[in-house]
């Protein structure tokens, strides 16, 4: 029952073991989605739980985390993202409680679960609305779909601003034409920055 990540509560009467009960704290149906989307871009994913090995393992299993480490003190937590900064650079850290809050401090990026408690809520980057993790990896490709938008629009209007620099080196400039070529570039980089508005999975 350990191995498959419950906890086990032994029950005794007069000293002696009558009965146990196994108990688990069941995934979140999103987790798993999560998880493997993360995978899927490369990013690594690493449990850090208060929970045994055993226990953290076996969770870890279930959804597919790339890595566990288990038996953490809540103090430890912040200690572990500075030593995963040094191991992978950049780390974002996603928690709910009171313990996690200097791990979230501590993290690149802290991410809170909107039924976190206040503290975490406070002082995280951003909270994930109703518990929801699927906010997580809409996050994700909206943010990749933001950087391609923003290099389109900057290598655009580096692009214009070199031709009519070389238009007026060349001495082919004229004021009208200037203007035309300035303000509809402008104009095209504000419909493209628009298309982040499309929704888009």
């Amino acid at each position: 029952l350990s191995r498959d990540g419950k906890t086990v509560v032994y029950i005794s009467e007069d000293d002696k073991v009558v009965g146990l009960v196994a108990m688990m704290d069941v995934p979140n149906e999103s987790a798993k989605r999560v998880i493997e989307y993360l995978n899927a871009q490369g990013i690594h994913t690493i449990m850090i739980t208060g929970d045994s090995e055993i226990t953290g393992n076996a969770v870890g299993r279930q959804l597919g985390i790339e890595r566990v480490i288990g038996n953490v003190l809540p103090e430890n937590k912040s200690e572990i993202i500075e030593q995963l900064q040094k191991e992978y650079g950049i780390v974002a850290m996603i928690g709910d409680g009171v313990n996690d809050a200097p791990a979230l401090v501590k993290a690149d990026i802290g991410i809170a679960m909107g039924d976190g408690t206040d503290v975490a809520i406070d002082v995280a980057d951003s909270v994930l609305m109703n518990n929801d993790l699927d906010n997580l990896s809409y996050a994700h490709k909206v943010s990749k779909r933001l950087d391609r938008v923003v290099m389109q629009n900057i290598i655009f209007s580096m692009g214009v601003v070199v031709f009519l620099v070389i238009l007026n080196i060349m001495g082919q400039m004229s004021l009208p034409l200037g203007i035309v070529v300035h303000e509809g570039s402008t104009l095209v980089v504000i419909f493209n920055g628009l298309r982040m508005l499309l929704n888009r999975d």
